[in-house]
């Protein structure tokens, strides 16, 4: 929970989304796609308080692979090439 709101990570059309509710019970709203090409993404808080993003993506210029990124608030990615 931050910033007294629930976050919940979606795929739709290969693309990693997140949604927005008030209440853990939704109704969730969906803000724009972080990840283009991306599926399967998974939030992990480290116990120094940094949040990263981990997913399956087929970005142009890189292999389908596994990736990460650190995460800056409120929740959005931060891409390095």
């Amino acid at each position: 929970v931050f910033f007294g709101k629930f976050y919940m990570l979606y795929t739709a059309d290969e693309h990693l989304g997140m949604a927005v509710a008030d209440s853990p019970l939704g109704p969730f709203v969906p803000t724009d796609f972080l990840i283009n090409h991306s599926i399967d993404g998974h939030i992990f808080f480290d116990d120094d308080g940094e949040t990263y993003i981990y997913y399956v993506s087929w970005r142009e210029g890189h292999e389908y692979a596994i990736w990460g990124c650190k995460m800056k608030e409120p929740l959005i990615c931060q891409l390095k090439n």
